[in-house]
Order: C-alpha cells, then sequence, then structure tokens
C-alpha cells in the first residue's frame, strides 16, 4: 500500500530552517566559559605582562566559543580607536594547520596569517636588496627558505601597519608536530621570538598537549601562562548543577521540541558528552539538522542515541582528558615544599592536605543529575508574572 505523501508547507519548513539555524547560533555563557574569558582578557588588557598565554582544554570543551567571545570583547574595547584608524586591527586569529607530513610548516603557517589580515597580492611579495643579502650571506637561497623569508617579512610589516596587539593561534597543539623534543622546544622559542619582536601579545588555543611545552625548558615554563578551560566534573556538586542549567538553557531553545524532558536524562547526555558543553551543543546541533530534514516534529530520545558518539571514541576521550587533567593540576603544594626540603606548606589543613585541594565536592553531598535539592515546596497557588 502506497504510503499518503506528506503536505508540503513551504512557510512553515523555512520558518523551521530558520529556527533550527538560530540554534546553531546560539552560545550558552556558562561558568568555566565565563572564568576562562575573564583571565584571558585580563592577561591581554594587562600590557605588564610578558610571555606567551596557553588557553588549555580537553577536545569539544568550547575553546573555539571562548575564541569568539574573546575577540568580540577585544573589538568592543578597541571600537573607537578603530573607528579613528580604519587600517587598525588589534586582533586577529590564524588555525594552525597540521603538516600533512613531516614537521610543522611555517611557511603556510605565515602565509595563512597574512590572509587571515587580508593582506593583498600575500604571494608576490619580494625580499628587499638587504633581505636578499642576508639569505645570500646566510649560504641558503634555497626556494622553501626564500619564501619561508618573505612570508614572515611580510607578515611582520602586517603587524606592524596594522598595529596589531593581539594574536591568537588556534588549534596550537599543531606546532609540536615535529619529529624531535628539540625541534618542539624551536617551536615555541619561535613564538616566544615572534611575540618579543613584533611587541604582539600571543596566545594559543590548544589541547593538553601543549602543556609538555612547559617541560622543554625552564625559561618557556616561566614565560608561559597557563588558562584552564575544563570540563564540567560529575564528581562535583556545583559543576553537576552548572551542567544541568546548561542542558536546560539549551533545551528551551530548541526549535523541535523533545518528547522528554532532557534534565531527566542528565546521566545520558553527561555520560555522552564527558561533560564538555562543546560536545553537547554539536550533538544537539546534529540532532535538530537531521530531525529537521525528515519533517520530523518532535525529537526523541531515539535520536539522540543515533547522533551520539561511539562508546569506544569517548572512552579513549576519557582517558586522554584524565591524563591531561592530572598533568594541568600538577604536583601538589606539600610535594613541592618536601622537594626543597621545607616544612609544609602554611596553607596545609590540619590533615595536612592542601587547602587548594579541598574541593566543593568535599563540601557538598553528591546527587545525582537532575535530583533536586532538599528544599521545602511553596504552598497554595503561585502568582504568574
Amino acid at each position: 500500500m502506497s504510503q499518503k505523501p506528506r503536505k508540503v508547507d513551504h512557510e512553515g519548513d523555512r520558518s523551521l530552517i530558520a529556527r533550527v539555524g538560530a540554534f546553531q547560533r546560539i552560545t550558552v555563557k556558562h561558568r568555566k566559559l565565563e572564568e576562562a574569558l575573564e583571565s584571558l582578557l585580563a592577561y591581554l588588557f594587562n600590557e605588564a605582562e610578558e610571555g606567551i598565554i596557553c588557553i588549555i582544554g580537553p577536545t569539544g570543551v568550547g575553546k573555539t566559543t571562548l575564541r569568539k567571545l574573546c575577540i568580540t570583547a577585544v573589538l568592543a574595547h578597541e571600537i573607537s580607536a578603530m573607528d579613528e584608524d580604519r587600517g587598525y586591527i588589534p586582533i586577529m586569529e590564524v588555525e594552525a594547520r597540521a603538516p600533512e607530513r613531516g614537521n610543522f610548516d611555517w611557511a603556510t603557517f605565515y602565509r595563512d596569517s597574512l590572509v587571515a589580515l587580508q593582506e593583498p597580492l600575500v604571494d608576490r611579495k619580494i625580499l628587499t636588496k638587504e633581505d636578499s643579502a642576508k639569505v645570500r650571506a646566510e649560504g641558503n637561497g634555497a626556494p622553501g627558505f626564500r619564501s619561508l623569508l618573505q612570508y614572515r617579512i611580510a607578515l611582520d610589516n602586517a603587524l606592524k601597519f596594522r598595529h596589531v596587539k593581539y594574536f591568537l593561534i588556534d588549534e596550537a597543539q599543531t606546532l609540536l608536530k615535529v619529529s624531535s623534543a628539540r625541534l618542539a622546544g624551536d617551536q615555541m622559542d619561535t613564538i616566544k621570538s615572534r611575540a618579543s619582536l613584533t611587541g604582539v601579545q600571543h596566545a594559543l588555543i590548544g589541547t593538553y598537549e601543549l602543556l609538555n611545552t612547559g617541560d622543554l625548558s625552564a625559561q618557556l615554563s616561566r614565560r608561559r601562562r597557563n588558562i584552564h578551560l575544563p570540563r564540567y566534573d560529575c564528581d562535583n556538586a556545583a559543576d553537576l548543577e552548572e551542567f544541568i542549567s546548561v542542558i536546560h538553557t539549551f533545551q528551551s531553545r530548541l526549535p523541535l521540541p523533545c518528547s522528554r524532558d532532557l534534565v531527566e536524562s542528565a546521566d545520558f547526555l553527561y555520560a555522552k558528552t564527558l561533560g564538555c558543553v562543546g560536545i553537547l551543543k554539536t550533538w544537539l546541533n546534529g540532532v535538530v539538522s537531521t530531525a529537521a530534514q525528515l519533517g520530523a516534529t518532535k525529537i526523541t530520545i531515539k535520536d539522540l542515541e543515533r547522533k551520539a558518539l561511539p562508546n569506544r571514541d569517548l572512552m579513549t576521550m576519557l582517558a586522554e582528558i584524565r591524563e591531561g587533567e592530572d598533568q594541568f593540576a600538577g604536583p601538589s603544594d606539600t610535594t613541592l615544599m618536601a622537594e626543597l626540603g621545607l616544612k609544609k606548606s602554611p596553607h596545609s589543613n590540619e590533615n595536612g592536605a592542601d587547602a587548594t585541594q579541598v574541593t566543593d565536592a568535599a563540601k557538598t553531598p553528591r546527587r545525582r543529575p537532575g535530583q533536586r535539592r532538599p528544599t521545602r515546596d511553596p504552598i497554595g497557588r503561585s502568582a504568574i508574572a
């Protein structure tokens, strides 16, 4: 028996597509995101700060959203100066490309940076007589080296004439795609040197792999400022409550109703996202997009299950996240004091544990996702505002 074709509602379809697009563009400013943004802007706007800023967190935690919010905040801060000087670009961003083979390609990185600055005639830059003489003096006039130098000099000039203050490098862990630890150290030395020579504050945004750069030299460790954008921890009551609040916010903005209250499925949503808001948002984006394409009138738990990441991938991600979290936390104050042969930290509590390691989870009893706090319900009919 043939199925009766669905009546096409072009106006309704256009409205749904618009709602799906609006949902995919929304950003929820949750607590950990706002804390990381506040720390980042404090470093950027403090002219006394030197060194490289590293914004570090797991994949899917929301680093891209943090980068966009940072750019918006800087542009708002510099709007008056930009009105006075139409050529002024206070902040720029570029994504570090992973090499197809071999080591990280600086020439490609410099070229991508010039494109990001909308520099004209990127591939027609020429060396001055002075720079050409320098190449010959170094005995390296190979085309690859010449292109690298051309792009680097062109970028230095562009940063100068555009008065760029802040340079954001996304996927910065790609810089470490090199064949040896010595080369990895050279990569970070190059960034540090460029920040010093150009006077442009560099901020690297990437995964926990960026932490490995601190082990390369004491100088790099001293001149690096780390900002952590962590996931929400289900063992921390405050984190769990915030994550549930994020779920509720996303549900209230869904372009299609859900057949079940997502807060009641908070355990499932947490497990399939590992507490990362970015993964949750990407997941919901895919679900609503597919549902709209199929002409669905609501979203079901089955729809969520079909679009969720496989458990095998989630277990791999979880192992990497836990390793990175432990690495970011580093040794305790007590361990450092003992290594130096000093007495225990004066900030330790009576049990000898570091006060900085006493978490909210130890102070607040654990509740399951969706479980209410023990509060008294109001009696009678509440007023509707």
